[in-house]
């Protein structure tokens, strides 16, 4: 028999009894004080028989009077054929009138003993029973100190207080109102009852009550709803109370699967016999689960073994959930179980002491037992929450734990959260003892954003990945093998494109660990880095760098020392270097302060070549303050490592400062001095400058400012008033000397200047449009022009400078040459002799800059050149000009008009090259009166006078050449043959190169025939062609007529060496005529130094030079070409024309007297 259909026997049985007691009173009751004990027994029996009650009575002694009755050991036996009642007491008194309803005073058992038994036996069809209970109101009754066997099932102890109200029901039954006082009891294995009070109705087999129920531990009230006695139904059990203990509701009911307790509101119901369902509101523990719940379905199906739990919401392992499905499978050992909970809200893992966290989503949960037997599987798609302090957007979550691990699977199921872009993952086991062994991937595309979720601020972008693998205990975790890499990382003004991070951590909690990282490619602010080396040593409350190394083609920074913030913010530094650029060094170990700002003192630094001292530094949001001295400081090395674009260069000698600063408006007050010597600034070099400065609020008084060298010597002094965004200036300059430096490598085709100047300049107003005035004086200048041969001489300027207009008062200078026509191999000796012969012209040039719009100031000069020579030997040209010029802006342009009245040019035949842009518009003309061409190109020589007109000018600041210039007359060398040029021209067109096109026609004779040869095509890519005026020639028959043979077999051999002569002979003759004509002498020989040498190989070769000085007098020069040069000169009188006395110089240095006869017969 099952658990159930026992207590149901036993609510039937007990409610018999008393039911066969009180019928037992009425029988007996009105004759029992007239018969003495044996007659009463005897006329109680006949009354049962009369009534056909299965009920025999006995006892020991009675005390029978009207309304009163006394029985000691009374004895009742009731018998059926499937039920059997044995119950005794030590005493039964009831007090009672007679009547209807018989009313019982009193009805009091002492230590009674029930036994019941039952028999299943075949049901028979049951007969209506023809008994029929009277109406019988007990006001009182007292059963103290009973037990009772139902079956095996026992109470012990039972104590029971209260009324009843018994009578008929229909079809006979028994209908019975109950009023309970107390009830206390002991039901062995099931429960003790402490006490029972409330009301019983019991009407034809349904009972229906309200009671106070108080166990060992529950405390609560008890509602009855039809509960059929029968067939051991009931439409509902209402159980509510403050404190619920589920294991005694469940043992004294006998469900066998309710565990836990709490308070709340429980109401059972039983349609079948096996069939059991809960409609729960609870707050406390069911089956090892901390609830919080309202309204939840449960149902128990005893056939199978199954508890279903749906609908309701409320917390469970203090996570909100709601719309849950949940099965547990109690047939099972242990318990199984299957959970889906599609919205839970503030999920903690630290229910299974894993980690605390606050986790929103949909959750599976299977597995089997709860504590230690507990086998579970959690899959959960998560919302946003937090994991042990970290917050996240969402994630999936999957961890399987039994009673020796707690696992998180390395698969496509491995546990992960996100963050904006950034992502966690998590995989690994803890075991039962809290033995950690875990691996955290890191991918972070916002590292501001993650660490802020761990609560730590830092301003950092970039993106990191990695693996952290933490082991350990919960209790001292560690996190060793810690491998992260991370791209183009920013922050606090740092960048570094690379770095790689490598560690671990002894303890978590205490942050001890060592860690290595490294980085490559990195800036901070405009320094670059070329590579960063840090190892890290960490604490609680400190970081040891040992060391921090920055790595650059400017140098390399070392850092060791301690980051300290237990108490107050500490770095200490016992070593720092920057070498190579600044060579930077700390020469003692040094505290600096952290808290509220940054303050030090007592700093002393070997660096930039010399020692800096900062007395005292402090720097906070609201001042900048600080004292210190330098000396010895290289300013190359302070230009190289601020990156400063203005090249300085120098050595500061001695400097001081003080100062307190604001550190957004740089206002405050103080003062610097510094000396350099020497100083260099750009390309303006000093041998020393002198600094004196004090700052008052906004202003930057400048007492003393000189710039010192040689002949010259500038001061400046004022202020600079900075309050506004744009400062305002209040200054003096004053400069004067012999060289104006200002002016060096003002341009790379100007050498110094030389001369006197004086220059006075003050400047007020805003720094971008200042108000000036002052006046430059050059006197005696000189300027050396790198692409001509001589100087710009004797150069006056006067300017007067008047708010934004510089007024050109006077310019003017000279320049002189030596032209080629007396400058060849013998010039040094004819200059010597004779001295030398100059070209000498000048320029003179007026007018204003008007300087308002400083970025495009309106330009106004003119200028006149007056018999100007320009002569460049190394680029092959020699122009003698008179003309104007003016040079006006905006737009920028240079207007003139040029006469070239004398003039060489030697290399005019070179490849055109693509021209270079031209930064000042040009619009020049030129007209040629006397200029000569002497030129190799064209695929031979050539020799000729030119005229025409040019017109130089840019298009897209690229130079362009538009004109004709016309061949009057001139020679041209090609195929071992002279030609005379009868005509030519090269015309300039093209705007994109300077590459004229040619159009010359030349002639030579050999024997009787004429030969012509037309040149066209352009200046970089001629084309020659041959004629004759006998028109059956071919330009092959030319050739051969050329190479002086007729049989065209051996032309091209016979062609070859004919070539080779004809050249030699050209080298040896035409080029010796040519020379004499260019050059102005009466004799130019080239010829081997021996017979086996070679006109090929000019270190074979000598040169003779020959010039008549007078009718008398020749000088003659000669030298070899070799590397080791050997010259001779020979100075020769002509006494008559058959007698001469000469004097030789040999190459050592000797002399040698000559006499030469000469006769001629």
């Amino acid at each position: 028999m099952s658990k159930k259909d026992n207590i149901f026997t036993r609510i039937r049985n007990a409610i018999l009894w008393v039911v066969l007691i009180l019928l037992l009173i009425w029988t007996v009751g009105t004759g029992l004080f007239l018969l003495f004990p044996k007659i009463q027994q005897t006329a109680i029996r006949i009354v049962l028989r009369h009534y056909k009650i299965p009920l025999f009575i006995d006892y020991t002694s009675a005390k029978l009077a009207p309304g009163h009755f006394i029985f000691h050991n009374p004895l009742i036996i009731y018998t059926t054929e499937t039920d059997t009642l044995i119950a005794s007491a030590k005493l039964l008194e009831i007090r009672y009138s007679l009547g209807k309803p018989i009313v019982l005073e009193l009805l009091r058992l002492d230590k009674p003993n029930i036994d019941y038994r039952s028999s299943p036996v075949a049901q028979k069809k049951k007969t209506k029973s023809e008994f029929s209970l009277p109406e019988i109101i007990v006001k009182k009754f007292q059963i103290l100190n009973g037990n009772v066997a139902i079956n095996n099932i026992f109470v012990k102890n039972y104590t029971i207080k209260g009324s009843v109200h018994l009578g008929s029901a229909t079809d006979n039954g028994i209908s019975a109102n109950l009023q309970l006082d107390t009830l206390a009891c002991i039901i062995p294995s099931r429960a003790n009852i402490n006490n029972v009070s409330g009301k019983i109705i019991f009407n034809n087999n349904i009972l229906n009550g309200d009671i106070a129920l108080t166990l060992d531990s529950t405390e609560a009230n008890l509602s009855i709803h039809k509960l059929n006695i029968a067939n051991r139904t009931f439409q509902s059990i209402v159980l509510a109370g403050d404190k619920i203990y589920l294991e005694e509701i469940d043992s004294l009911l006998g469900f066998d699967f309710l565990e836990g307790n709490g308070s709340g509101n429980i109401k059972i119901s039983m349609s079948t016999d096996d069939l059991i369902e809960l409609m729960l509101t609870f707050r406390g523990q069911m089956w090892e689960i901390p609830m919080d719940v309202e309204n939840v379905h449960i149902i128990y199906n005893d056939s199978e073994k199954i508890v279903t739990i749906n609908k309701g919401r409320g917390t469970v392992w203090s996570a909100y959930v709601s719309d849950v499905d949940m099965k547990f499978f109690t047939s099972a050992e242990p318990i199984k179980y299957q959970m889906h909970l599609s919205d839970v809200k503030n999920f903690d893992l630290m229910a299974f002491d894993i980690v605390h966290t606050s986790l929103d989503g949909s959750v599976n949960i299977t597995g089997s037992g709860f504590g230690d037997n507990m086998n579970m599987s959690i899959r959960a798609k998560l919302g946003a929450g937090v994991f042990d302090d970290f917050e996240f957007d969402g994630g999936n979550f999957v961890v399987n734990i039994d009673e020796y691990w707690t696992r998180f699977p390395a698969s496509n199921e491995t546990s992960f959260v996100y963050l904006g872009d950034d992502t966690i993952q998590i995989w690994g086991n803890i075991t039962y003892d809290n033995k950690i062994n875990l691996s955290v991937g890191i991918h972070s595309h916002n590292p501001q954003t993650l660490l802020a979720a761990f609560d730590m601020d830092a301003d950092i972008s970039g993106y990191i990945n990695g693996i952290v693998k933490i082991t350990g205990t919960t209790d001292n975790m560690i996190a060793h093998n810690i491998s992260l890499q991370g791209k183009n990382i920013s922050g606090y003004d740092f960048t570094v494109h690379n770095i790689d991070i490598n560690g671990e951590l002894d303890n978590i909690d205490t942050w001890k660990g060592e860690f290595t990282i490294t980085g490559t490619d990195a800036n901070y602010k405009s320094f670059p880095v070329d590579s960063i080396q840090m190892k890290l040593s960490t604490s609680k409350d400190k970081l040891f760098f040992r060391p921090l190394v920055l790595q650059s083609a400017r140098g390399r920074l070392r850092i060791t020392g301690i980051l300290d913030f237990e108490d107050s913010l500490t770095v200490k530094l016992d070593g720092l270097t920057l070498d190579r650029t600044a060579n930077l060094s700390l020469i003692s170990p040094v505290s600096i302060s952290l808290t509220d700002g940054i303050f030090s003192k007592n700093i002393k630094l070997f660096g930039f070549g010399g020692i800096i001292t900062i007395d005292t530094i402090g720097i906070n949001d609201k001042i900048i303050a600080t004292t210190g001295d330098m000396e010895g400081i290289n300013l190359s090395d302070v230009s190289s490592i601020l990156n400063i674009k203005t090249s300085l260069s120098g050595i500061i000698t001695r400097g001081h400062f003080q100062l307190r600063l604001n550190p957004e408006s740089y206002s405050g007050d103080g003062f610097i001095n510094l000396y350099a010597n020497p100083f260099t600034i750009d390309k303006f070099s000093f041998s020393a400058f002198n600094l004196k400065a004090d700052i008052n609020n906004d202003t930057l008084i400048i007492r003393e400012c000189y710039f010192r060298r040689p002949d010259e010597t500038a001061h400046i002094n004022g202020r600079i008033f900075l309050e506004d965004s744009i400062a305002e200036i209040d200054l003096k300059l004053s400069a004067n000397g012999k060289n104006p430096g200002f002016l060096d490598n003002f341009s790379d085709y100007f050498t110094p200047v030389k001369g006197d100047y004086i220059i006075t300049i003050s400047a007020s107003g805003k720094i971008d449009s200042p108000h000036l005035s002052g006046n430059i004086d050059l006197r005696n200048g000189v300027i050396n022009i790198s692409q001509l041969n001589d100087p710009l001489e004797n150069i006056t300027l006067r300017a007067k400078i008047n708010e934004t207009i510089v007024e050109l008062q006077k310019f003017s200078a000279e320049m002189k040459t030596l032209p080629p026509s007396s400058r060849g191999i013998f010039s040094k000796i004819w200059s010597s002799i004779f001295g030398k012969k100059y070209v000498k012209g000048t320029i003179d040039a007026t007018g204003d800059i008007d300087f308002s719009d400083y970025k495009k100031p309106n330009i106004n000069i003119e200028g006149k050149i007056n018999n100007f020579p320009i002569h460049s030997t190394e680029n092959g040209y020699y122009f003698v000009t008179d003309g104007t010029f003016e040079f006006v802006s905006p737009p920028l342009y240079l207007n003139g008009e040029l006469t070239v009245s004398e003039g060489n040019i030697l290399k005019l035949g070179s490849p055109s090259p693509e021209p270079t842009k031209i930064p000042i518009p040009l619009n020049v003309a030129i007209s040629t009166e006397n200029l000569w061409v002497l030129t190799s190109g064209l695929q031979g020589d050539m020799e000729a006078k030119i005229s025409g007109e040019l017109f130089i000018s840019t298009t897209e600041q690229k130079l362009s050449l538009l004109g004709k210039l016309n061949i009057d007359r001139g020679k041209y060398f090609v195929y071992g043959q002279n030609f005379t040029v009868e005509n030519g021209r090269l015309e300039f067109k093209k705007i994109a190169r300077v590459d004229p096109e040619l159009d010359i026609t030349a002639k030579t004779s050999i024997g009787e025939e004429n030969i012509f040869l037309n040149a066209t095509g352009t200046l970089s890519s001629p084309k020659l062609e041959l004629y004759s005026s006998n028109p059956d020639f071919t330009q092959e028959d030319i050739l051969r007529i050329f190479a002086g043979v007729s049989d065209s077999t051996v032309f091209s051999d016979v062609l070859e060496r004919r070539t080779q002569d004809l050249l030699e002979q050209y080298v040896a003759h035409n080029i010796e005529q040519m020379a004499q004509k260019t050059l102005g002498i009466d004799e130019f020989i080239i010829e081997p130094t021996d017979e086996n040498g070679s006109y090929f190989r000019p270190s074979e070769l000598r040169v003779t030079v020959g010039k008549r000085i007078s009718s008398g007098l020749f000088l003659r020069y000669s030298q070899t070409l070799s590397d080791s040069a050997q010259q001779a000169v020979e100075l020769e009188y002509i006494v008559s024309r058959h007698i001469s006395i000469g004097v030789i110089q040999d190459s050592d240095g000797s002399y040698k007297l000559k006499l030469d006869f000469k006769w001629k017969y």
